[in-house]
């Protein structure tokens, strides 16, 4: 999954702390998170010593967005253009997919990265009934603060098809199927946002956001 993620180039980043914002009790500060603090692959264990941004490269700065205002979807304009807007009770899963698309579509094709796309989520809830696909190269979705943009999501009668046995005590694993596919590994309807390509799963992870769970 780690290699899927870096091979879309798919960016998640939220702005830093307001100026003058002290950190929280027991916030660590100056930790050195770059690739040469890190400690050589312990043999027998994943190698996670190249995970986040480009293998430990600092996050982005506003100097490697792509300066084009097309490749730049605004809060504003994700509620004006694809009807985006926090806490308003609808479902946003359609209009945030056409944003990402539009984004790979008009942008990614020419992007890098020192010239990324972003798309700003402003605070507040969102609503998601099935997968989306974060499948644009070069692409920061940023959101407005830790505890400040959430997504929740609460998956449509065509997602949610996680079966239980009769008596409802366990998992059925021949109940749930997909295609000529079933077992309970499959879990098709518990990817939120997907960044390894059409067709699969992967768990929110959007940094300084709330993915939370079915209701």
């Amino acid at each position: 999954m780690v290699a899927a993620v870096v091979a879309t180039a798919a960016l998640f980043q939220v702005p830093s702390e307001p100026a003058g914002a002290a950190p929280g009790p027991g916030a660590l500060t100056g930790l050195d998170v770059g690739a040469a603090n890190r400690r050589a692959p312990v043999a027998g264990l994943y190698d996670w010593s190249k995970a986040g941004y480009r293998g430990g490269s600092a996050l982005p700065g506003s100097g490697e967005v792509n300066p084009n205002a097309t490749c730049q979807v605004t809060a504003a304009e994700l509620a004006s253009q694809y009807d985006v807007k926090p806490d308003d009770g609808a479902d946003d899963t359609n209009g945030i997919q056409a944003a990402i698309d539009g984004i790979k579509s008009a942008c990614s094709p020419s992007g890098s990265y020192p010239k990324l796309s972003t798309i700003t989520f402003p605070a507040g809830r969102f609503d998601v009934t099935h997968e989306i696909h974060v499948d644009a190269d070069y692409l920061i979705l940023r959101g407005a603060g830790k505890d400040a943009t959430k997504f929740v999501y609460k998956p449509d009668a065509n997602t949610l098809y996680d079966t239980l046995t009769q008596d409802g005590s366990d998992w059925d694993e021949d109940g749930m199927t997909s295609g000529a596919g079933k077992g309970g590994w499959l879990w098709p309807g518990r990817g939120l946002f997907n960044t390894a390509g059409q067709g699969l799963p992967v768990a929110c992870s959007i940094a300084g956001t709330q993915c939370g769970g079915t209701e």
